[in-house]
């Protein structure tokens, strides 16, 4: 949910599609970048870490975008 917060700003804000498939594409290849694919991989740290950019996000930029 913390990951769709942020592309969906990160649309708003740039109003380019290319920005929120590179953060998407970047999510999805990030735990195969690791050693050994996925071995010190964690979801929750992955989670945890996604979900305070989404909180900061939202507090930091409550409104609206002008398009």
């Amino acid at each position: 949910m913390a990951l769709r917060v942020i592309i969906v700003w990160l649309y708003e804000r740039s109003a380019s599609v290319l920005a929120a498939i590179v953060c998407h594409a970047a999510s999805n290849v990030g735990w195969s970048l690791f050693p050994d694919h996925e071995s010190h991989y964690d979801p929750v740290v992955s989670g945890i870490a996604a979900a305070a950019v989404a909180v900061l996000v939202v507090a930091a930029w409550p409104g609206r975008s002008s398009r």
